[in-house]
Order: C-alpha cells, then structure tokens, then sequence
C-alpha cells in the first residue's frame, strides 16, 4: 500500500491520516510544533487554558460516528456553558451543542490521532518531487525518508514552500495569509458576575472572551481566555 506524509498535525492533518490509516495506507505526520492540535491547543499551567480554538460543533454525520467512541471515553464532553453575541450591548443566545477536548482541547488531538506516527519538532524544508514519489528533509539536511504521496495541511504560508515552482498551486497559497490573535490568559481571585460563559464581539477591539474554567473536566477556579481582534492582533504582531 502506499505511503503517506502528511505536513501539519492539526485537526485537519491529523483526521487526514486517521483516515488514510483506516484506509490501509501507511501515514507519517510531521508537524514543527512540540505537540500536536494546531490551533486545537492547550496549556496546562496555573489550572489550564486553551488559548486556540474554543471549542467545536458537529454538523456532519459522519463526523459525529467518529466522534462518539472519543465521548465514550470522556476524552471529548459538550460543554453547555451559556454563550452569546454581543450586539450594540445586548446579549443574544448562541444555540448549538458545543464539544470540548476534555482536560483541555489538546486532548481531541490526541484522541483523534492515536495509533498514528508522528514526529514532532520536525520542520520539513525541503519536499523533492521524484519519479515515484516525493523526497523529504529537514532544516538541518537530514533525510526524513521517501514518500509515494505528499499531504499538506499546513498554513498556507509555510504549504506553499514546499510546492514545486512549476505548480500553480504555489502562486495561490501566496495569496493567502494567516490572522493573527492575540490571547490573553486571566485568573481572578473569584467568580466574575457575569451571566454567560462565552461571548462573540463585533466592531471591536475584543472578538472573544470565554470562562474558560466553566468547560467540562477542568481544574476548579476563575480563568478567562480574551482573544483580541484579527484588525487590532494584525497592527500589533511583532510589536
């Protein structure tokens, strides 16, 4: 059966080679981050944040099967916090049944790519198209090995170095570009009085803020995740 790299263990790599594996391919993740999960992240520090993405719903069928035997495990819970959107000061009600990674998001991609080979704290530079495959390497100049077939799941920035210049493809990824968001990570000494665990805002310098304690499975307390906006993040990344 043919072989696989996959570049990027996030949510979409990591479900890419779930499936590949299911499939009867042999499937490699590399991804240049000490852990897995992309922007499904965590920390676990002063009681726990996730400081990425806040948490996830289920639309396709498909989706919810392979999700199930993860809830059975409690590494997966619905979190039915109260969350709103904030609209020239008034708060309107979110409805839809959110998920959770359960200490933290981190834990869904790790429950999402059990099983599957993966190599951390590795930077592919260099992806050579051959005869019958693709070559790979690091920074460094080691060899990560020969592949039939190259997945990228990378952000658009660092995807489109490792297309080949003749590929249109390469062109259109340099199109794109990543938003920033600044996180800030609060712990209060007691429960804020605020009736909702999570808000959207709009026209803001704020786009988010979660108690992030209130999820299911964390460490007793009061935290909050603000994420700032991509407008505001964008002028300030760097600085």
């Amino acid at each position: 059966m043919a072989s696989v790299a996959i570049i990027g263990a996030g949510i979409a790599g990591i479900s890419a080679a779930a499936a590949l594996r299911r499939a009867g391919y042999t499937v490699t993740l590399f991804d240049r981050g000490r852990r897995i999960g992309g922007r499904a992240c965590s920390r676990s520090a002063n009681g726990g944040y996730d400081h990425g993405a806040q948490f996830f719903t289920v639309a396709d069928p498909a989706f919810e099967r392979a999700l199930a035997p993860h809830i059975r495990s409690g590494a997966v819970a619905s979190w039915s916090g109260r969350i709103v959107r904030c609209v020239d000061k008034q708060l309107l009600d979110l409805d839809a049944r959110r998920y959770v990674g359960v200490p933290g998001m981190g834990r869904l991609a790790e429950a999402l790519a059990d099983g599957c080979d993966v190599a951390t704290d590795t930077r592919v530079t260099v992806a050579e198209e051959r005869a019958r495959g693709w070559s790979l390497g690091d920074a460094d100049g080691s060899e990560l090995g020969e592949y039939d077939v190259l997945l990228l799941a990378a952000p658009p920035e660092q995807a489109s170095a490792l297309v080949p210049r003749a590929c249109a493809l390469r062109e259109t990824l340099r199109e794109f570009r990543s938003e920033p968001a600044w996180a800030a990570l609060l712990e209060f000494n007691a429960r804020l009085p605020l009736d909702f665990d999570g808000a959207e805002f709009a026209g803001l310098d704020v786009a988010w803020a979660a108690r992030d304690s209130s999820k299911p499975g964390r460490d007793p307390g009061e935290r909050w995740v603000v994420h700032a906006a991509a407008e505001w993040s964008r002028e300030r990344f760097g600085a």
